[in-house]
């Protein structure tokens, strides 16, 4: 670590002997919801790799890039929803002002599995694999005094959608 450079590599293994989750067991008619209970999953491994670089371009100008590497292990794949092996975040901030700052930021999401418990109870596929995406942001920030903090922007200026995310298990 410098004044103007930031630079890290994190190796990492996680062994959880018993992770705790939510398993499905029933439906509810009388009160329409779903009947869970807490499981143990034994044996869970998660190893990974965390890459982050920060660099002071000028005094006005920041980058930073951060890249997530993680490899999951399981005997149980629904333990392991929602992970996703890649994820990747760059993020430019300019100072344009003593109160006025400018970030942009560009994240990257890998492919993830999604499991639906209550398919998995009615004998359909639990599994659903979530496609990976980028999302990029531009916020302007201002500092209008010491009790208000004006924000503005566009969030997901690509306008990304998943063509999936209205599917649902079991329609036609």
């Amino acid at each position: 670590r410098t004044y103007i450079n930031d630079f890290s590599v994190d190796f990492y293994s996680n062994y959880i002997d018993n992770m705790i989750s939510t398993e499905y067991i029933d439906f509810d008619e009388e009160y329409g919801e779903a009947i869970l209970e807490y499981r143990n999953y034994n044996k869970v491994t998660i190893n990974g790799l965390n890459v982050h670089y920060s660099r002071k371009i000028n005094s006005n100008s920041n980058i930073r890039f951060v890249y997530n590497y993680t490899d999951p292990f399981s005997h149980s794949n629904e333990i392991l929803e929602g992970i996703s092996r890649h994820a990747l975040r760059l993020n430019f901030s300019h100072k344009i002002s003593i109160n006025s700052h400018m970030l942009f930021n560009i994240k990257y999401t890998g492919e993830k599995n999604n499991f639906d418990q209550e398919a998995d109870h009615l004998g359909n596929e639990p599994i659903k694999v979530l496609k990976s995406y980028w999302i990029a942001d531009v916020v302007f920030n201002n500092n209008v005094n010491e009790f208000i903090n004006l924000k503005f922007g566009i969030k997901n200026f690509f306008n990304y959608k998943d063509e999936t995310r209205l599917d649902i298990v079991g329609a036609n």
